[in-house]
């Protein structure tokens, strides 16, 4: 009779353990999120869906709800999840094409869907890391290197997962001597030009020059690629489609709307009456193999009405005039003129109502 006692007690406390230990083991959150078929993405760098309805390691395109978690878990293609909203970790490094460590670069992730932006910079060894960033599969990364190379974008990058890696390989940019020469439309060079000469193949990135008498002017340590060329003086003037090669010694031509013409004229309204205050835009746009050169002049009527442009060159310009009145009425009139043909005076009747 004496002899079964400890093998009550100790079936007893079997049965104890086993409750408590069971009751233990429900209450463990990781566990239970690991029975609802999630994985702790931030504790085993996994980003797997194990759901209960579908096989082991098998995830459907599609929303899932993410059980007992205001998130939810989105599988963008075969095997691919993330929790919307997840902090996820991207680190990297930033090199050159010639293997070296670029320092103190800007590094920007962009999510057009989040409309979010993240940036860094990177350390001395050329390394950067992102800890805060919202999982996306669609970010842009930019970087608008501030030495010799070329602007580096990337598009779209999958930061769907807890831990991403991403090295930047930066294109270095050659270099060379532009050389160039401003002309007018009878092929005269234009002295004292000044321009500002700007790569499209870097970000922020431009030089100012200015013709010599022979209307040349030149640039040092210039960088391959696209470029266009703009000017503030004598009148708003920009060039676009210019292309340069420091293999290609040919310097290139600038054409620029200057001559011996001058356009004048009164704006009228409709009584006969001038309107002073009136904005007069002329301008001129031509368009060589690939260069697109457009100049802009601008003046006000004065008290008579009167406008005046002087220093055109020949050929098709366009006038347009802006005009307020009385009874704040506003109209737009545009007008060609073809100088050098027509005549350069011109008078502009605004109607009024």
């Amino acid at each position: 009779m004496f002899g079964r006692k400890p093998l009550l007690y100790f079936s007893i406390v079997v049965a104890t353990v086993g409750f408590f230990g069971h009751w233990f083991i429900d209450s463990n959150p990781e566990q239970e999120k690991r029975e609802q078929g999630l994985v702790d993405s931030e504790r085993t760098g996994m980003n797997y869906f194990l759901s209960q309805t579908q096989p082991a390691g098998v995830a459907k395109p599609g929303v899932h709800p993410a059980p007992g978690d205001d998130d939810y878990v989105r599988i963008e293609g075969e095997g691919k999840v993330y929790f919307q909203n997840q902090n996820v970790v991207v680190w990297g490094n930033i090199e050159t094409d010639l293997g070296e460590v670029v320092a103190g670069e800007a590094v920007a992730f962009y999510s057009e869907s989040l409309n979010e932006r993240f940036t860094t910079i990177s350390g001395s060894n050329g390394e950067f890391v992102i800890t805060d960033i919202k999982a996306a599969t669609d970010y842009r990364v930019i970087v608008s290197p501030r030495g010799m190379y070329k602007r580096y974008t990337k598009s779209p990058v999958d930061v769907s997962f807890n831990q991403v890696v991403h090295n930047i390989i930066l294109e270095t940019l050659p270099v060379g001597v532009l050389s160039g020469k401003v002309v007018d439309f009878f092929d005269r060079p234009v002295p004292s030009f000044e321009l500002t000469i700007r790569t499209e193949e870097k970000d922020n990135w431009s030089i100012d020059a200015m013709t010599d008498e022979s209307g040349v002017f030149s640039v040092i340590d210039f960088p391959k690629g696209g470029f266009q060329v703009s000017s503030g003086s004598m009148q708003s003037f920009q060039a676009t489609g210019f292309y340069f090669d420091p293999d290609d010694i040919d310097p290139v031509i600038v054409n620029v709307d200057i001559g011996p013409y001058s356009l004048s004229g009164h704006i009228y309204d409709e009584s006969g009456k001038t309107i002073d205050g009136a904005n007069v835009v002329v301008v001129w746009t031509a368009e060589d193999d690939d260069v697109t050169s457009e100049s802009t002049r601008q003046a006000t009527t004065d008290t008579s009405g009167a406008f005046r442009f002087f220093g055109l060159g020949p050929g098709d310009h366009e006038l347009i005039v802006f005009a307020w009145g009385e009874g704040a009425f506003k109209q737009t009139v545009r007008q060609n003129v073809n100088l050098g043909v027509d005549s350069g005076q011109v008078n502009v009747v605004l109607k009024t109502h």
